[in-house]
């Protein structure tokens, strides 16, 4: 089976076209058509090592071709990871100070870290398995409405979130990153070289995920307002986990870097 991996555009699909209609209030409605990419979202189960080292490669090769990307200087850019809404963590509900403590430190500190074009760029930045879909042979990706500038390691460290999150019922969720990470950096490295501090970037990286989903979470489901609409009994678990880590400093997987 011949692993390949493309891209796509848009949530769900490609853009064929769309069509702007004037509203009652001076503004318009954007219509969009779109055609659905093949194959299906990526399971615990669909990951074999094709579909790994696809995800690997695919991976590489948007990075590789970022290095080389120069945005036309007349039109707008897309914006710097740091100034994401949801990362003020001062909107954070009551009650998280230590979690607003250490998040602020964590995103001072990779503010801080040195930029160049080789380890920062034009990034997907939400590489996870509801936004790559496999049919097979290809895995295409898509939902690039998140794209940003960020170290490049950012797209790694989203991808084994991802992965930390589909761990079957009974499996070890070290064991099951571990396994995912020996198949999909090989494959990433054909295409992509890792910098010599690739580990302490991606575990770092690891935990502003959980930051930024932390703060995703709080303002999504309007977390200690008045109207907070939680749709399922377990969505407050969830941000109890996500807060859990953040207070602690932890990552959501205890990965073995130095034995990769």
């Amino acid at each position: 089976m011949s692993a390949q991996a493309r891209p796509s555009t848009t949530s769900g699909g490609r853009a064929r076209g769309f069509q702007s209609s004037p509203d009652s209030e001076g503004g318009n409605w954007l219509a969009y058509a779109f055609a659905r990419v093949p194959g299906h979202p990526l399971l615990a189960e669909h990951l074999t090592p094709a579909v790994i080292r696809a995800w690997g490669r695919l991976t590489g090769q948007l990075h590789l071709l970022s290095r080389c990307y120069l945005p036309d200087s007349h039109l707008p850019r897309r914006r710097h990871w740091h100034t994401e809404p949801v990362l003020d963590l001062r909107r954070l509900p009551p009650g998280l100070d230590e979690q607003q403590q250490r998040g602020q430190a964590l995103i001072e500190r990779v503010k801080a870290w040195p930029r160049t074009s080789g380890n920062y760029g034009l990034i997907q930045s939400d590489l996870h398995g509801d936004n790559l879909h496999w049919d097979g042979q290809t895995l295409y990706v898509f939902d690039f409405d998140d794209c940003e500038y960020q170290f490049f390691l950012n797209d790694l460290a989203v991808s084994l979130h991802s992965v930390a999150r589909l761990v079957p019922p009974g499996e070890d969720p070290t064991s099951f990153c571990q396994r995912f990470l020996e198949v999909y950096l090989p494959a990433y490295q054909e295409v992509c070289r890792l910098p010599p501090d690739w580990r302490e970037v991606v575990a770092d990286l690891l935990r502003l995920r959980d930051v930024l989903m932390l703060g995703v979470l709080a303002e999504a489901w309007g977390i200690g307002t008045p109207h907070e609409p939680l749709e399922e009994a377990g969505d407050m678990d969830i941000f109890k986990r996500y807060a859990r880590r953040v207070g602690r400093g932890e990552a959501i997987c205890n990965v073995d870097w130095a034995g990769l």
